[in-house]
């Protein structure tokens, strides 16, 4: 929910992981599938949101705990 919020009202975001900026520019530019992997070690889909066209996402944990052997 975070993600989609900052998405729709953020010109400019800055993502950091570790205390180091590891992106920066526009949400469309900064929150793609493989830095949201990066940076909050979760797996997610983005897809437009069909009533504002900006960037949604959906995060699947479970499948993300099933990588890593915890069911």
């Amino acid at each position: 929910m975070t993600l989609s919020l900052a998405a729709l009202y953020c010109d400019v975001l800055y993502a950091v992981k570790n205390g180091e900026i590891v992106a920066s520019g526009t949400p469309e530019q900064v929150l793609t599938k493989a830095l949201v992997q990066h940076v909050y070690d979760i797996d997610c889909e983005i897809y437009a949101n069909p009533v504002n066209g900006r960037l949604a996402f959906a995060f699947n944990p479970i499948r993300d705990r099933c990588r890593e052997g915890i069911k």
